[in-house]
């Protein structure tokens, strides 16, 4: 931000310091951005009834997702952007348990389509908990022409500069963790065996006390984060890891 007295950067920060006042930012007027390009995480999406999240501590507006997601592509639209980033949990985990998972997709991304611009999917915990692996692999949104099944690739779009190009990196944060799209809150039996589940199930117990060896229990109110340093705070039930061959 500007430093000089009366640059944009003072007028944001007096702005911030105001209250009951929006922040605007108002961009340089002699410099045009290289590249604009639309963000949204968390539409969580279901044709649901208002509801709460896990410790009951906020409201959940389910259908209201999708009518924000409409604004944030009107918006885009009016702005020019190049492209958009999804940056997961689209629906929300509970569709599937419905079997209402297709459907609230299709409504999520029939919202994109208005955009007219190439959308990036990335795989958030809801995803797990709505698709297989296997299924996600097979869907253009998380693994596109050319990412061999993936659900981590890259692209690239280009630039304004003759023979530039930006490259866009979409990682998969959900490659391997426990969540089981079957039964996302753990509660059958047989308990799933599979190695990518295995794997994350005994590196959370290692890392976090506050969960029972028997994962059924996980999802019975107890509080995960009680107690953990800053960093083990990222072990927890709903989260992923990184695969070795990701990371290369």
């Amino acid at each position: 931000m500007s430093k000089g007295n009366g640059g944009n950067g003072e007028t944001l920060m007096r702005a911030g310091k105001a209250r009951n006042r929006s922040v605007r930012y108002t961009p340089y007027p002699s410099r045009r951005p290289m590249l604009k390009f639309g963000v949204i995480a968390d539409v969580q999406y279901a044709d649901e009834d208002d509801g709460a999240n896990f410790d009951k501590s906020r409201t959940r507006y389910y259908r209201d997702g999708l009518r924000k997601l409409r604004r944030a592509v009107d918006w885009w639209k009016r702005e020019g952007v190049s492209f958009a980033l999804d940056l997961g949990d689209v629906i929300d985990g509970g569709n599937g348990a419905k079997g209402e998972q297709d459907g609230a997709l299709r409504a999520v991304l029939a919202a994109f389509d208005e955009l007219g611009k190439p959308v990036t999917h990335v795989v958030g915990n809801h995803e797990r908990m709505n698709f297989s692996k296997a299924a996600l692999s097979q869907r253009k949104e998380w693994s596109p022409e050319g990412a061999g099944g993936r659900l981590y690739h890259s692209w690239c779009l280009p630039g304004k500069v003759a023979g530039s190009a930006w490259k866009v990196l979409v990682l998969n944060a959900y490659e391997h963790a426990a969540i089981r799209h079957d039964d996302p809150m753990l509660r059958k039996l047989p308990l799933c065996s599979e190695p990518d589940y295995t794997i994350c199930r005994d590196l959370l117990l290692s890392r976090n006390p506050n969960l029972a060896p028997d994962e059924r229990a996980w999802y019975s109110g107890v509080y995960w984060g009680s107690g953990l340093a800053d960093s083990d705070a990222r072990f927890l039930p709903y989260n992923g890891m990184f695969g070795a061959e990701q990371l290369r």
